[in-house]
């Protein structure tokens, strides 16, 4: 006898719990615990993820990497089909649900190449119903994945989200991804305009009267410090920020991705931006800082000159070909040092030794930098920033809340928990 799927079980790996919510909203709170991987992967391999999954061309010696749009079906914008590990193989990039794309992709079972460990059965599922919609997308590496749209209900523990449309992934090409098993998108709905009435899970719970509130926020723990972290459905949760501030709010550009104005940039106190071109005033007429919010993305990705105007003021970095890098002392040699954004008038930081990656082969005391370059002309401010700092997601209002993370100290290596991710669900 076929059962309902708890999509969750397996892309989330859910552990039911039940905890007394935060306050007098009703609200999601899902706790994230980190699981270490054997290997980092490389910063050159979440640079290009990033690339591709936003279409735009790469010059590091890997090929062009923006879309050929060889899509067919009816998922014409695929631009957000990116597909994120949902397991921490990457340290600091915790279970991510990704606010850089809009569709809910997994992996299938049979599917020839897929990579990951878990992967969906509808056939399993006797609420799953498949539409009959094929999709396929190719990247400009010649890379590609395909499959079929459906709808079945995700499950947080108990918690129904009914109704969910599903891209699932019944083939790939070697190599088109890294350990994955799927992705929850959490951008706008409207970033897939090729299909009508597309919502994600988040858009899903407001309309189904499920959160109280229609917010989410993102909580990223360091594993240098405590690790894991936590997703609030339906609220945020102001113990996580540091004591004396408030959330900052800042209105969303165009109701697509997370995309907000970025005011300054500032490098251990000097400013960047600001009052007359990069370095001296007023922006520079063919960069806009305009910047998109993404849990999905492990570093910060930013114009190529800007990416220079602030590695040049950082000491000993080196640009090598097209991408950077720093000291891997940066940290000790600079303590206290930072990179701010200015965002409505508020500074938010990224200490310099969260700059520091792994080392490059070309000099043993240089590491590649946590903030990289791209031909576009906005910003993709990811977890390098965020896990840095607490970030709500306003959707009914269509604005981004920051405030500075208050950091948990700092405990002995030895009593870091390693384990699967966990998820909690309180109605």
């Amino acid at each position: 006898m076929k059962t309902p799927v708890c999509i969750t079980a397996t892309l989330m790996l859910v552990v039911a719990n039940t905890t007394h919510s935060l306050g007098p909203d009703e609200f999601f709170k899902i706790p994230i615990e980190v699981v270490h991987g054997p290997v980092r992967p490389s910063t050159t391999s979440r640079w290009v993820h990033t690339l591709r999954k936003y279409g735009i061309a790469s010059q590091h010696g890997v090929g062009t990497l923006g879309m050929l749009g060889h899509q067919q079906g009816h998922l014409v914008n695929v631009t957000n089909l990116a597909r994120i590990p949902l397991v921490d193989y990457d340290f600091d990039r915790e279970i991510d649900f990704d606010t850089g794309s809009s569709q809910f992709v997994i992996s299938t079972k049979g599917c020839v190449h897929c990579s990951g460990s878990t992967h969906y059965d509808p056939a399993t599922s006797k609420t799953f119903r498949a539409n009959g919609r094929p999709w396929k997308v190719t990247y400009g590496d010649q890379s590609h994945a395909e499959g079929f749209l459906g709808h079945d209900i995700v499950t947080l523990d108990g918690i129904k989200v009914e109704n969910q449309q599903l891209a699932m992934v019944t083939k790939e090409s070697v190599g088109f991804d890294d350990i994955v098993d799927g992705i929850m998108g959490l951008a706008f709905g409207s970033l897939s305009t090729g299909i009508v009435g597309t919502r994600t899970v988040f858009e899903n719970m407001m309309k189904q009267n499920l959160v109280d509130r229609g917010i989410f926020s993102f909580y990223l723990g360091k594993v240098s410090l405590n690790g894991g972290g936590e997703v609030i459905f339906g609220g945020l949760d102001m113990s996580r920020v540091e004591h004396g501030h408030k959330i900052t709010y800042t209105p969303v550009i165009r109701a697509k991705y997370w995309q907000i104005n970025v005011d300054n940039i500032y490098v251990d106190g000097k400013v960047i931006l600001g009052g007359g071109g990069i370095g001296a005033g007023k922006k520079s007429s063919d960069v806009n800082f305009e910047g998109i919010m993404d849990t999905g993305t492990t570093l910060m990705i930013v114009p190529r000159k800007l990416a220079r105007e602030i590695h040049r003021r950082i000491k000993g970095s080196q640009e090598l070909a097209s991408s950077w890098a720093v000291p891997c002392d940066l940290a000790v040699q600079n303590p206290g040092s930072k990179i701010e954004l200015e965002i409505e008038g508020k500074r938010f930081g990224i200490p310099f030794e969260d700059l520091v990656r792994e080392e490059t082969i070309v000099d043993e005391g240089l590491c590649y930098s946590g903030i990289q370059t791209s031909s576009a002309k906005f910003m993709i401010i990811g977890d390098v920033f965020i896990k840095n700092n607490y970030v709500v997601f306003d959707q009914e209002n269509k604005r981004v809340g920051i405030a500075p993370l208050r950091l948990e100290k700092r405990r002995d290596q030895g009593s870091q928990r390693k384990g699967v991710a966990k998820a909690v669900a309180t109605k």
